[in-house]
């Protein structure tokens, strides 16, 4: 009696790899990514196969193209031990050829992206088998899109890393926030908390195809700033934009704290202090810092270090945002905005103001983080300001 007919599939991926060997019937199931193989039977190069043999072999592409088998030896029992070569994945597809005794055998070639080889042998006559080689040709597959993300959900900042399949030669990024990259790995940063599904187009001569992931991130941007006039031994209010996050800590420099997120601080000796906030909002913690300079606001005649409250809305935007600068009295004030590398991107405004309220358009700035700096001449005051893309 027959023994149960056993199917030893192998998936040949025709980019990557080096020729590899089996041995039909006599090994357990494989896998490999090699574009070209050896095939023996159970004998191997000098052994001979063996006795009620009853298998199966299958070379499967990933795209269509052409299989072609070359046998350089065959030989087994005459009209008993036989082999057959099928173009498909199962025996009711074509028959390339069937084969016993000994011989040379042309070569086969299958072109339904599966070639099935089976092999019988009966309980004696064992001979030497056979041996084969095989290759893959014509592949005419476009590029199976994929990728890997490395994501730092505190800080907003995910690396892309394609794993596209078939040689893709271009890469269309678009992360689901507005932004797009042609990039094949590229860096992108979130300034915005949320869920963005990122899609990747991946490209070749044969076509394209594309994949959606989901990324989530949980970036903490955030800016401080305070309302009313830093002299000293008077109350200052000190805010910030962010209201999520579930711890506020604040440390105005001269050894005064605050855990809210708005708070109210009084300086008793003038000076420059460094102002700092730190917030925690789920597993991510960040700070951001500003400075004051208190100073003595009785018998003052030069009031410009006093002289104006600035306050920019809506924060974070993604088309147009306003400071708006209050002027208490005349001022020169210099207004810039620059990026997170100091660099300067915008004079808003460089000259003498008169006493009144004034209102300044900030636009044309792509997604990122920006800082305003408004100088007086005496005192330096920076907002920080998030744009988002539309």
């Amino acid at each position: 009696m027959k023994q149960k007919l056993l199917l030893f599939f192998l998936t040949i991926t025709f980019l990557t790899g080096k020729s590899q060997v089996y041995y039909m019937c006599s090994s357990s199931a494989s896998v490999s990514t090699s574009s070209s193989g050896t095939l023996y039977d159970s004998g191997g190069p000098s052994g001979n196969y063996y006795s009620y043999e009853d298998c199966a072999f299958l070379i499967k592409t990933n795209c269509p193209g052409n299989i072609t088998i070359n046998f350089t030896s065959f030989s087994t029992e005459l009209n008993y031990d036989y082999l057959t070569v099928y173009n498909g994945s199962t025996t009711t597809s074509p028959i390339l050829g069937s084969y016993w005794g000994t011989g040379a055998l042309p070569p086969m070639t299958a072109t339904s992206g599966f070639m099935l080889v089976t092999f019988y042998s009966d309980g004696s006559g064992n001979f030497s088998g056979f041996a084969a080689n095989w290759s893959f040709s014509n592949p005419t597959c476009p590029p199976q899109a994929n990728f890997n993300m490395n994501v730092n959900s505190c800080q907003g900042k995910v690396n892309f890393t394609d794993a596209t399949t078939f040689n893709p030669t271009s890469w269309l990024w678009n992360f689901g926030d507005g932004a797009a990259s042609t990039l094949q790995n590229p860096v992108h940063t979130y300034t915005v908390a949320g869920s963005y599904n990122v899609n990747l187009i991946s490209g070749n001569s044969n076509g394209t195809t594309n994949i959606t992931k989901l990324v989530t991130v949980n970036p903490i941007n955030f800016a401080i700033g305070y309302n009313g006039f830093p002299l000293l031994n008077s109350a200052i209010s000190f805010t910030t934009d962010n209201s999520t996050a579930q711890v506020y800590t604040w440390n105005f420099g001269d050894g005064g704290l605050a855990g809210s997120a708005n708070a109210i601080h009084t300086y008793t000796a003038m000076g420059t202090y460094t102002v700092a906030l730190t917030i925690a909002s789920g597993t991510c913690v960040a700070t951001s810092t500003m400075q004051v300079v208190i100073k003595d606001g009785v018998g003052v005649s030069d009031h410009h270090s006093l002289s104006y409250q600035a306050s920019v809305f809506p924060n974070p935007f993604n088309s147009n945002a306003q400071l708006s600068v209050q002027l208490t009295s005349d001022a020169h004030l210099q207004i810039v905005v620059v990026n997170q590398l100091g660099q300067l991107v915008k004079v808003v405004n460089d000259k003498t103001l008169t006493t009144g309220e004034y209102t300044f358009d900030i636009v044309e700035l792509p997604a990122g983080i920006y800082y305003i700096t408004i100088n007086n001449g005496t005192l330096v005051q920076t907002l920080k300001l998030v744009s988002i893309e539309k």
